[in-house]
């Protein structure tokens, strides 16, 4: 929401307003809330810094509560849908997967097969061999 606020802000006489957020992509949650308590002491806004720091709190008590209700799950329908790529070329697979055929796809003509395979480096290094102006022919 910094990007919003920041455009509303900039938009409209902003005298005495500032912007601090106490979270912050890729940077602790402790860290931010300490530098935006750090703010309002600077701007002189009383901070209870015992309530910052939560000193006096005790751990949370963990319990099992034995008396719910059990939930009756219905198992007679499914919500799962797979692709047929999933389906048929990766989960239920009858066929191995050939090095360079990759799996046969299932609803092919059996006049003219069909084969998937995607081609990657990782999976078969030998490709990187075969170079047209230094790049792979593949």
């Amino acid at each position: 929401m910094q990007g919003p606020t920041k455009d509303i802000l900039r938009g409209i006489d902003k005298d005495g307003i500032s912007y601090d957020s106490v979270m912050v992509r890729s940077v602790s949650a402790l860290d931010t809330l300490l530098d935006a308590v750090d703010r309002l002491t600077c701007f002189g806004y009383p901070v209870d810094i015992s309530e910052v720091n939560k000193s006096g709190m005790k751990p949370a008590i963990q319990m099992v509560l034995p008396n719910l209700p059990e939930y009756p799950f219905d198992h007679s329908r499914s919500y799962w849908h797979d692709s047929r790529y999933n389906k048929d070329g990766w989960r239920f697979r009858n066929n191995l997967r050939l090095d360079l055929l990759g799996t046969p796809v299932s609803d092919w003509n059996p006049l003219g097969a069909r084969w998937r395979k995607i081609i990657r480096i990782s999976e078969t290094p030998w490709i990187e061999d075969h170079k047209v102006n230094g790049s792979a022919a593949y």
